[in-house]
């Protein structure tokens, strides 16, 4: 779990004060995370959430992440912004499910994006969720961002919902 601001790789961003490793589960709650570089990980489970503050992970560089199980990213918080962010040939392989998800609880004015920029891409072996609830007039489209040279590539059933008006 992330208990500050920091780098994937100093110890001091992390509560176990190592970085994490093939068995761990990856919390990132109200924090920004930067893994940036060439490095090759692998890690168990990502979680993301924004109840204690605004939160983002960037994959940046020419590395790869690889999740042996899901990507889960809830945004809960009415009030903080919610983000996964590859770019610079990044690339993020999925070997279980992505979902992400917005609470109805969530003001218009706060996000949950995944942007895939710059070369970067993202691989899933299962499903891919985006289920985007309370969406307003006044968001901008850049919930998924992906721009001419990233890439998506989802194996297996791809669901998105964008819904309005705070339902579940």
């Amino acid at each position: 779990t992330a208990t500050r601001m920091g780098e994937w790789t100093s110890d001091s961003t992390w509560n176990q004060n190592s970085i994490p490793g093939p068995n761990d589960t990856v919390v990132v709650n109200g924090y920004e995370v930067t893994l940036s570089g060439t490095d090759i990980l692998t890690i168990k489970r990502l979680e993301l959430s924004n109840t204690a503050g605004a939160t983002k992970l960037k994959l940046d560089g020419a590395l790869s992440l690889t999740v042996t199980g899901d990507v889960v990213a809830t945004a809960f918080s009415y009030e903080n912004h919610e983000e996964l962010e590859l770019k610079h040939g990044a690339t993020l392989t999925v070997q279980g499910n992505m979902m992400f998800s917005r609470s109805s609880n969530n003001s218009e004015d706060y996000s949950l994006k995944l942007e895939i920029r710059n070369d970067s891409k993202v691989y899933v072996n299962g499903e891919f969720h985006f289920d985007y609830k309370n969406s307003g007039p006044e968001e901008d489209n850049e919930e998924i961002y992906i721009n001419n040279t990233g890439l998506l590539d989802v194996s297996g059933d791809t669901y998105i919902y964008v819904r309005d008006g705070g339902s579940d």
